[in-house]
């Protein structure tokens, strides 16, 4: 009211300043109401002495008469959650009976006493809190449908909330995109494939979109368990449904295709991400990785060439998953010409890229080279005194039985 009166001021100067002084009185009143307000928030939503709610409580009591109705609402919830914060159950339920003795419960006072009861291990108690909400024809809203979700993760309850959101979308109160997509994450998470599926066909029922990493999480889900034909049929779906793939999609796709050895869908999901000319150098690794698990170790140095053709500078990490898949490919004639090229473009190695060549030069029986690596490693003071570099020299100069003994001194 200050700003519009002070606004108008500017062009109306039949407005007197007693009356101009009035409006900024009831503007800093409502300003001190305001702060007072602001207190009891910071002092009920932070909470850590139960008597000192008591007290608090009583003294309120006192002054609810004088309150306006919207100050009062606000005490009582903010009351009703400190509760719940402290973990006192009892005196959550009596002022949950005590607000709706006088009010009709918000929202908001209804999901704190429906976490109540989730949290104190009464979900039988918290479902009938639900269906008395629907009853009175008072609409849940996804918070109180995402606090079941939360607590059905905690106590291997996913199906049933499954099951709710099933039906709630069947009724008046429908649940938004938000509780479908939280429960879609936690039925991946426990590993309830079978539901999440369920779940993922609801969602497309419903209209909901789905996004990027919604699509990225699905296809991890089904790959870390080795459905990889289900996963690639989802990933069907989704390119049917015009989405682009962005580099987290291929690069999930991949990596669990070439883990369980799918050679011509990892090829072909290879081909695509090529065409999408991505930057993302751990794309480019994951590709050169997945060709060293499929022992395919000339293409893992192809893609490698086309990297960069690209201008894209690999790290040292795409060094040594390059050296790694060049050694499983059989490509072992290729990894000194490699590693003398990474020492030119200034990228440093270190103890995992001596490890993998030291290994692949101990497999192709060269001891006078791997004795000259080891040798080089041992004098590098980032790498020399690494305790898996040391157990991978002691691996390969047992299998290249060697003259010298291995030398741990940095």
């Amino acid at each position: 009211a200050h700003r519009v009166v002070c606004s108008r001021s500017q062009f109306s100067p039949q407005i007197s300043h007693r009356r101009k002084y009035t409006w900024k009185r009831s503007y800093s009143l409502i300003s001190e109401e305001d702060d007072q307000k602001k207190k009891w928030i910071k002092f009920l939503q932070q909470p850590s002495d139960l008597q000192a709610i008591h007290q608090f409580e009583e003294e309120m009591k006192k002054k609810t008469e004088s309150m306006e109705w919207t100050t009062q609402l606000l005490f009582h919830g903010c009351t009703l959650e400190a509760f719940r914060k402290l973990k006192a159950w009892d005196d959550a339920e009596r002022k949950f009976a005590e607000i709706k003795s006088m009010i009709k419960p918000r929202p908001r006072m209804w999901q704190s006493i429906i976490e109540c009861d989730l949290e104190r291990g009464d979900p039988s108690k918290a479902r009938s809190r639900l269906e008395e909400m629907i009853e009175k024809d008072i609409d849940p809203g996804d918070h109180i449908y995402n606090s079941f979700t939360e607590h059905g993760r905690n106590n291997d309850e996913l199906p049933w909330v499954l099951d709710m959101l099933i039906a709630a979308s069947d009724g008046k109160f429908k649940p938004g995109r938000l509780p479908w997509i939280k429960l879609l994450f936690a039925l991946g998470h426990e590993g309830k494939l079978d539901q999440q599926l369920v779940a993922y066909d609801k969602i497309r029922a419903l209209g909901y979109p789905l996004g990027l990493r919604e699509w990225t999480i699905l296809f991890d889900s089904l790959g870390s368990v080795g459905r990889i034909p289900s996963m690639l049929s989802l990933f069907a779906d989704f390119q049917q449904q015009g989405i682009t793939p962005d580099a987290h999609v291929y690069a999930t796709l991949i990596s669990h295709t070439s883990s369980h050895a799918f050679v011509e869908e990892t090829i072909t999901l290879i081909q695509g991400a090529i065409t999408t000319q991505s930057r993302s150098v751990p794309l480019w690794s994951i590709m050169i990785q997945a060709m060293g698990r499929l022992k395919r170790g000339m293409d893992s140095l192809d893609i490698f060439r086309l990297m960069q053709q690209a201008h894209i500078k690999p790290t040292t990490i795409t060094w040594n998953l390059l050296f790694q898949a060049l050694r499983t490919g059989g490509a072992l004639s290729e990894i000194q010409p490699m590693f003398r090229e990474m020492k030119r473009s200034n990228v440093a190695p270190n103890h995992a890229t001596y490890g993998t060549i030291i290994s692949a030069l101990s497999d192709a029986g060269d001891a006078v080279e791997m004795e000259a690596l080891i040798d080089e490693a041992l004098k590098s003071k980032s790498v020399a005194m690494e305790k898996q570099l040391i157990e991978v020299i002691q691996r390969a100069r047992a299998n290249c039985t060697p003259k010298t003994p291995v030398n741990t001194a940095p």
